[in-house]
């Protein structure tokens, strides 16, 4: 999916340096105690799909304790601190490596690796083969995403003109990965494959997150691009209530006017 790349370069940001706002003593320990356990929870979940040649299902009792682990994200109290976005961002990596355990299974054969209209296409049918798996993953980076534009939004309303070089670019990097994944799960739900429920549940947990992306993203390309793929997510669906659901969506994301203001 097109959110890795962006997710790679905020992993090497936090690595770097933290902004001066963001210490370690200020982190919740109950987060830190859930952070660690994803992390290992992940590190589990790639050998396992390793040495299995596929990704383990929910069904499976111990695939899915590891998947608990990394995706029971509500369970923790709302991080609400801009000293959390190191902590956050850690969590949001093994959630994504998680994920992209199920969004890339199979792209490694041949005849696939090299070839990207077939890893599109494989993407595509990955979504649907591992939906329950995908859905939870969407669920889990939509919310920890919101963490981390709640907890952005607080630097930049703060100071906003007295950024660090390195508050610059976790600025521009959040928002971007925002965009992506609001933007990826959409364009999911534009599958008719993957089923009226699924596309309910993503609906929920994107109208949790829908105002407070819509205020943390700026730029009106940004909030196109979510409009857009809202739009078409509405048009590609028959069930009234989630075109009426999307289209409240994609109203948060539209451009200023003097009407609106």
């Amino acid at each position: 999916m097109r959110l890795l790349a962006i997710f790679v370069a905020l992993a090497l940001a936090f690595a770097d340096q933290r902004p001066p706002s963001i210490r370690d003593d200020d982190f919740s320990w109950t987060w830190r105690g859930g952070v660690t356990t994803a992390h290992s929870a992940a590190d589990t979940l790639v050998v396992k799909t390793r040495n299995a040649g596929r990704p383990p299902r929910q069904t499976d009792p111990a695939g899915s304790q590891l998947l608990d682990e990394i995706f029971n994200i509500a369970v923790f109290p709302r991080a609400l601190s801009a000293s959390s976005l190191g902590l956050i961002q850690d969590w949001l990596n093994s959630v994504m490596r998680t994920g992209n355990l199920y969004l890339t299974a199979g792209m490694d054969a041949p005849g696939i690796k090299n070839d990207d209209a077939a890893i599109a296409s494989l993407a595509q049918e990955n979504i649907v083969t591992y939906g329950p798996e995908v859905g939870r993953y969407f669920d889990a980076a939509l919310q920890l995403i919101s963490e981390l534009d709640d907890a952005m939004y607080q630097i930049v309303s703060n100071h906003p003109n007295q950024l660090s070089p390195t508050e610059n670019q976790l600025n521009e990097l959040i928002t971007k990965e925002t965009t992506i994944l609001l933007t990826d799960v959409l364009d999911a739900m534009t599958m008719p494959e993957i089923g009226k429920q699924w596309q309910n549940e993503r609906m929920s947990e994107l109208r949790t997150v829908g105002a407070g992306a819509a205020r943390f993203l700026l730029s009106p390309d940004q909030k196109r691009s979510v409009r857009q793929a809202a739009e078409a997510a509405e048009n590609a669906t028959s069930d009234q209530d989630l075109k009426d659901k999307l289209t409240e969506f994609s109203l948060s994301f539209r451009e200023p006017t003097a009407e609106n203001w």
